[in-house]
């Protein structure tokens, strides 16, 4: 029999062991709260009637009989405290209602962003004040037939502005905890803005095969950070009010730095050799890299379709064409005319086929998002599942 009386007491401990937190749904009209007087640090150890738990009940308190019924020197050493329930619920509340503390991850994002803003406003626009050359002034010196016009990068605002919202909203006690700005975004912000503080450095000294690394590895960074939330948002469900919050202001950046990529690549072959037929072919090349990101976001995007990325990359096709309407003196000495005509139709053309595939596509997803319904099942609702099925009108 002690052989028989150790079994149970080890399947016992198991069952009791495998019970889930305190913290699940609580089920049944009446609650109790079972407190071991062994507790190491003193204090009471609450567990409370589960659902999970009500599949181990019976086979426990089975257990439980049949132990007592042969001896009882195994039993151990409890006591029980009865609750009532509006105190147990309101345990449960307090302890929901409790807001979740900012960590490191937080405050980083908005040093990262206030650091990141410093440095390209001081640098790369006022030049410190004159000691180093601006932006504006490098790419005037060293302009290449993708270089778009000065008003085009004012998108920098919407970026800047949109991260700016990013900033203040991972600090509110809704976002702050949650995965897509914990598991999402974690630290791809900061190395991307870190990579991009090195960019504007090198640039602004005229180093421009590091400049070109840099502005690759940022790239690569806000890659690696759009995948990631995707990711986490697989796992959760979707929001609406979290992608404009926490993804579009970095699909905006990427789509920008797909941009800058392409000038560094032209820019660097217009600074590294004299010859002509090299630098036009690195400008053809330059133009022709931006459309394989702008086809995978409409048509190749595991989750759907996202439209930023391909807006801003025909927005940067069409200001680099209305650039070589009226291109400078520079250009038209270092270029001949047919050269300019080329690169602007080309220029054209890729706007015109990102444009074509944008344009149908966009229209099946306003149909999938406002003409049909949206059929949820139960397992979805427990598992946090994402993907609804799509129901036509009338055939539901």
């Amino acid at each position: 029999t002690t052989d028989r009386e150790e079994t149970m007491v080890r399947r016992r401990d198991s069952l009791r062991r495998s019970l889930p937190s305190p913290l699940s749904p609580v089920v049944g009209p009446s609650l109790q709260y079972d407190v071991d007087d062994e507790n190491l640090n003193g204090s009471p150890v609450i567990t409370t009637t589960t659902q999970h738990q009500q599949q181990h009940q019976e086979g426990d308190e089975e257990l439980s009989s049949n132990h007592d019924s042969e001896s009882s020197a195994f039993r151990m050493p409890r006591s029980r405290l009865a609750f009532s329930e509006s105190g147990l619920q309101e345990r449960l509340l307090h302890s929901q209602l409790q807001p979740v503390q900012l960590n490191g991850l937080n405050y980083l994002n908005v040093v990262t962003y206030l650091v990141n803003v410093f440095m390209s406003y001081g640098i790369g626009i006022w030049g410190l004040g004159g000691y180093v050359p601006t932006r504006l002034e490098i790419s005037r010196k060293y302009a290449t037939l993708v270089t778009p016009p000065e008003w085009a990068y004012y998108i920098w605002i919407p970026i800047l502005l949109s991260e700016l919202i990013f900033a203040i909203a991972q600090l509110t006690a809704h976002y702050r905890a949650r995965p897509i700005v914990q598991v999402g975004t974690g630290y791809f912000f900061f190395y991307t803005c870190l990579i991009q503080i090195a960019w504007t450095l090198c640039f602004a000294f005229r180093q421009f095969v590091l400049s070109f690394v840099a502005v690759i590895g940022a790239l690569a960074s806000m890659a690696s950070l759009i995948a990631n939330q995707h990711f986490a948002r697989t796992r959760g469900r979707y929001s609406r009010t979290e992608y404009w919050l926490f993804e579009f202001p970095f699909y905006m950046h990427f789509g920008w730095l797909i941009m800058c990529s392409a000038v560094q690549f032209a820019l660097l072959l217009r600074y590294g050799t004299s010859s002509i037929g090299i630098q036009l072919a690195a400008d053809i090349v330059a133009l022709g890299v931006m459309l394989p990101p702008a086809t995978y976001f409409l048509l190749g995007k595991p989750n759907g379709p996202d439209f930023v990325v391909p807006l801003v990359i025909i927005f940067s096709y069409v200001s680099i064409g209305l650039a070589l309407n009226n291109p400078s003196e520079a250009m038209q000495a270092l270029y001949d005319h047919a050269e300019i005509v080329a690169t602007r139709t080309a220029s054209y053309f890729f706007a015109c086929t990102v444009g074509i595939m944008l344009v149908p596509t966009m229209a099946v997803f306003l149909a999938r998002e406002f003409c049909t319904i949206n059929v949820v099942e139960l397992d979805q609702l427990s598992t946090g599942s994402s993907r609804p099925y799509h129901v036509l009108p009338g055939m539901e």
